[in-house]
């Protein structure tokens, strides 16, 4: 099976969009690597073009990043959002990155909490 090398971009160009994303938002690095779990000198390394951790995008990815645009550059195409999640969507992206990481971790134990009581 081959692999598409087109994808994949420099580490230069991860971290110039991981910076687009972030100001975007409108964190500072502090936030975003706390939202991450990594340290502030990761997060500096990062944008400046060293490779983040799997770890790191993916929690990262569970605040709203676009983890795939990130890495390769290129946007996909998802089911639109209905007026609700929207919503949602707005609400969170205007709430401090301490406060956005506490809700990631409310929605993940909610999740296991139900998963674990409808396989019961």
């Amino acid at each position: 099976m081959a692999i598409r090398q087109e994808i994949f971009t420099s580490d230069e160009k991860i971290g110039e969009r991981l910076r687009a994303w972030r100001k975007e938002i409108g964190l500072n690095q502090t936030q975003l690597a706390e939202l991450g779990g990594v340290s502030l000198n990761s997060q500096h390394r990062y944008e400046a073009g060293a490779l983040p951790s799997t770890e790191y995008l993916l929690r990262i990815g569970s605040a709203g990043a676009d983890w795939y645009w990130i890495v390769t550059g290129q946007r996909i195409a998802g089911a639109p959002l209905d007026d609700e999640a929207a919503a949602m969507l707005e609400a969170f992206a205007a709430l401090p990155a301490a406060v956005k990481l506490l809700l990631v971790q409310h929605a993940q134990g909610l999740c296991r909490a139900l998963e674990s009581n409808s396989s019961a």
